[in-house]
């Protein structure tokens, strides 16, 4: 399916995702706006099995092309080369943006690019610590950085990790993780003005799976709560916790909660009661789980939070760092984190921490919980500044210098190995992370 924008000369380039989630199309948006490009984004899937947004289907000033009605990770990797081929022969790219080499339709693309002899742009947000490290993976790794022109990635770890694959500095820019910072700051203003003050409390909005390390930030907030309830802090009133998301472990979560003895509300702190929660629930702390809410749904979760937490064991970035910050938060983020060197000003935005330490967490949530508003206030504007150059606009720049490194650089060559290679990968379930 195609879904058309206005039509811009110049050079084509071909980006391919998995499915198209809001925060692809403000980037290929951005993109699309500056002069000199015309942006395809070529879709797997309109589905995905791990993201529930809703599907969106209206005029964007790029190029959408819809290749499959299934869900993008349970397509086959013949059948992803074989999608690959017929849109690419009737839509024919002069450049080749592949997200990696997580999933089989990343190498099909390339294997593709390289017969066809077009440039191939490597978008990355890997880092070297982000997962366990193994020889034959990393190998693999090796032979797709030889393969691509440029490369476009998150930012500082990620620009180390790729030079560390071979990938030579000059030809890799900057720019790929980013969201619509608009969205979410003039989004938490107008919810601020129209909810008027509201008391605060912490945020963390992730998908339920083992690496978001939820379990561990439950008991760090139990930890908290023990804390601001001893001597010296009789007038303060601990925050709760509100449990963005969804996903696999959500029974489990909530066991955990009820066996530290949290009050677990399952929904959104100004959403009415359910009808079955304990009486006195209200002036108590406790745990909101509202569940997954769309992305139009989420400044309003910004804009009421004190501050906002992200406790990932493994991140290769964490785009709801930068959501936070547009929605002027301090932010406390795991070290882990591919975006905390470059978005965690220590105490001037935020503070990082060690995933794996409960108790260090717990104090920095009663460090942040102990600030008065205009602290608070100071820190959120701080973080608002460092992501304002941080958003799409930033991918459409550093898409655009990677675009023009590529065609300098031109096509890379694969030789017989390389093609076997590639053709292997494309059957291969499951990525190389």
């Amino acid at each position: 399916m195609l879904f058309s924008g206005e039509e811009k000369s110049g050079m084509r380039i071909a980006i391919l995702t998995l499915v198209s989630t809001p925060y692809f199309r403000a980037r290929f948006r951005a993109a699309a706006e500056v002069p000199g490009a015309s942006i395809d984004s070529v879709e797997l899937s309109r589905l995905s099995s791990d993201y529930a947004f809703d599907p969106v289907e209206v005029a964007e000033p790029f190029e959408r092309h819809i290749l499959s009605s299934d869900p993008g990770e349970v397509v086959s990797g013949d059948a992803i080369g074989h999608l690959l081929h017929t849109h690419f022969l009737a839509h024919r790219p002069d450049l080749l943006a592949v997200p990696g080499w997580i999933i089989p339709h990343a190498f099909a693309a390339i294997r593709w690019a390289h017969q066809e002899g077009v440039p191939v742009i490597l978008m990355s947000e890997s880092t070297r610590d982000d997962f366990t490290r193994h020889p034959l993976k990393e190998w693999v790794k090796l032979r797709a950085v030889s393969l691509a022109s440029s490369a476009l990635v998150g930012g500082s770890s990620h620009r180390a990790y790729l030079r560390q694959l071979g990938m030579p500095d000059d030809r890799i820019f900057e720019g790929y993780d980013a969201v619509g910072n608009d969205t979410f700051a003039r989004g938490a203003a107008r919810w601020r003005e129209a909810d008027g003050p509201q008391p605060p409390y912490f945020l963390a909005s992730n998908r339920f799976i083992e690496k978001k390390n939820l379990f561990r930030l439950l008991s760090a907030y139990a930890i908290y709560l023990i804390k601001d309830q001893g001597p010296g802090t009789k007038d303060r009133h601990p925050w709760p916790l509100v449990l963005l998301g969804d996903g696999e472990l959500r029974t489990a979560l909530l066991g955990h909660a009820q066996s530290l003895g949290l009050t677990v509300l399952e929904r959104a702190p100004w959403e009415s009661p359910t009808g079955n929660e304990e009486p006195g629930t209200k002036n108590r702390p406790a745990v909101y789980l509202p569940g997954f809410r769309q992305i139009d749904e989420l400044p309003r979760f910004y804009a009421h939070a004190g501050a906002f937490v992200h406790a990932s064991t493994t991140e290769q970035w964490g785009l709801v760092v930068n959501e936070a910050m547009a929605g002027g938060l301090p932010v406390i983020v795991s070290n882990r984190c591919g975006c905390a060197p470059d978005l965690v000003h220590e105490g001037e935005n935020g503070w990082t921490f060690d995933p794996l330490d409960e108790t260090a967490l717990a104090g920095l949530l009663g460090r942040v919980a102990a600030l008065d508003d205009a602290e608070r206030t100071r820190l959120g504007e701080a973080g608002r500044e460092i992501i304002a150059g941080w958003g799409p606009e930033r991918f459409a720049v550093g898409l655009l210098a990677a675009a023009n490194k590529a065609v300098e650089v031109g096509p890379k060559r694969a030789g017989w190995f390389d093609r076997l290679l590639l053709s292997l990968l494309v059957r291969r379930p499951g990525g190389t992370e």
